[in-house]
């Protein structure tokens, strides 16, 4: 069901285009049949906009087989990646969309029945899908009566409002008209789900994603200052439970020599796919 919701999520982006003018780094559609077999039409994007920075984004009509992307270069490189990989293009669409390598924010966050909230960051998406920060991350949580800021800074305070508000459907028809053709759902007249979105060097916000199914397995985090302890130790929980074990911290300088025995812990700046063997050993991870 994950999968399929996040292949599917170009045409339910286009439908919240098309009926809230909610603006997304619109693609355009191939038959990648079309692409490697170089059609006239094909042809034409290679010979006028080779250089153009893109993204493609290979979605299989059969949901069993894995989504394929390429991001940050130009069409003519990118279209060399494409022709040599190994699969049957007639399984496959292509999604081609614009790109720029000078985000000036990203953002994830969840919409739900008893709050907003998220994250947001300076630069590149890729900071908060792969965790690997290089600037100041900012918590944020809107219960709809007030605002809570990890971080005080102006401009985020600013824009993620904004970001917020063009989820905002108070025309009840409109909304009947989402949850019929989408099943979408609604939290004080917000469109209700998991969203992600880029704001881009002319200071366009654009949303990169909406997911009904991933917003039900995220759970509101409590508002900021009710998880610390008094000792000073605080954080998110990504998954609830309990777990004990020896702690180990590993880094870049003994990922591959650390002594890391069964059911220990796991404690690292981030997790890549190096600690994948950790991570199966582990019994919890802290980040």
């Amino acid at each position: 069901a994950l999968r399929k919701e996040d292949n599917d999520k170009h045409e339910r982006l286009e439908l919240l285009y098309q009926k809230i003018g909610l603006e997304y780094e619109r693609p355009e559609k191939w038959s990648a049949q079309d692409l490697i077999n170089k059609t006239p039409e094909a042809t034409k994007l290679l010979m006028s906009r080779g250089d153009e920075l893109c993204a493609f984004r290979l979605v299989p009509k059969d949901s069993t087989l894995p989504k394929l992307r390429n991001r940050g270069l130009g069409i003519a490189d990118t279209y060399d990646w494409f022709s040599k990989l190994d699969i049957d293009y007639k399984d496959y669409d292509v999604f081609v969309c614009p790109h720029t390598d000078c985000l000036l924010w990203s953002t994830i966050f969840v919409v739900a029945d008893d709050a907003i909230f998220g994250e947001a960051i300076r630069g590149s998406h890729s900071q908060l899908t792969h965790g690997e920060t290089k600037g100041k991350l900012i918590q944020f949580r809107y219960d709809y009566d007030a605002w809570q800021w990890s971080e005080d800074d102006a401009e985020a305070k600013e824009l993620i409002p904004q970001m917020i508000e063009k989820l905002l459907v108070k025309d009840k028809k409109v909304q009947d008209e989402l949850v019929q053709d989408l099943e979408a759902k609604f939290a004080h007249d917000y469109l209700a789900g998991y969203f992600e979105t880029t704001v881009w060097p002319n200071g366009k916000i654009y949303f990169i994603d909406y997911s009904r199914v991933l917003a039900d397995h995220i759970k509101t985090p409590p508002p900021f200052g009710d998880n610390a302890k008094e000792e000073g130790l605080r954080g998110v929980s990504a998954n609830t439970g309990k777990a004990q074990g020896e702690v180990r911290i590993v880094d870049e300088s003994n990922i591959t020599t650390v002594d890391f025995p069964e059911d220990a812990i796991l404690v690292c700046d981030t997790t890549d796919i190096r600690f994948v063997p950790l991570m199966e050993k582990a019994a919890a991870i802290v980040t």
